[in-house]
């Protein structure tokens, strides 16, 4: 592979050839770069979200004010103003994308660096997670420019694990690894496969823990 390559032809690499791909960065494991821009992303992502569900939250506010008092309502409105305003929003979301870019490479990585002895440091997890991010990053930048829908139901439980990112992002997180940490394919896909199957059990039990407790409170 040349030692530089055109923006577009990484781009093609990176959706027709992942293994090749992620050949160039097993040798050279540089992720700084990466970790900046996703945190742009999913930092104007949460601030454009916010700005689109402006209304859906004033009309949330005013229903959970409803029958509340002058203090308590000011208190509260109050809070929420402060929680969604763009400077805490701003910070927040850069705060929390590279504090949990770090802590999901960390948890990969003592699963496939130290209890399956894959050929790897931390700095090549981090890595991994972070070029398997792209798609869902791009996918939920898109999404910010439409109102969200804030109804839960099991159907969009279901969906908003198995969509086309996630198992995108599924997909490259297994191919990086073997690439990257000289492990096997097969080996590579049983651990994020299971690994994605309990996260969505988590998710499916959080559902259910949910409405269940929603069914007492009524």
């Amino acid at each position: 592979m040349e030692e530089k390559q055109g923006i577009l032809e990484r781009i093609k690499l990176y959706v027709v050839k992942p293994s090749v791909f992620f050949e160039k960065h097993k040798e050279n494991p540089k992720y700084l770069l990466h970790l900046l821009l996703l945190t742009i992303i999913a930092t104007v992502s949460a601030l454009i979200s916010n700005y689109v569900d402006q209304q859906v939250v004033d009309d949330l506010l005013n229903e959970s004010l409803s029958g509340t008092s002058g203090a308590e309502a000011e208190l509260f409105s109050g809070i929420l103003g402060f929680m969604t305003s763009p400077i805490t929003i701003f910070f927040g979301t850069i705060f929390i994308t590279i504090i949990a870019y770090y802590l999901v490479s960390l948890f990969y990585y003592v699963i496939v660096g130290l209890i399956f002895k894959g050929e790897g440091k931390f700095k090549h997890m981090m890595t991994v997670v972070l070029l398997a991010s792209y798609p869902v990053r791009l996918v939920g930048l898109i999404s910010s420019f439409f109102t969200t829908n804030l109804e839960v139901n099991l159907m969009k439980t279901i969906t908003g694990t198995f969509n086309i990112p996630n198992l995108w992002q599924l997909f490259l997180m297994i191919i990086g690894t073997s690439v990257v940490f000289n492990m096997s394919k097969k080996k590579s896909a049983i651990i994020y496969i299971v690994l994605f199957i309990i996260g969505f059990l988590f998710v499916l039990g959080s559902y259910y823990a949910n409405n269940a407790l929603a069914g007492i409170q009524y």
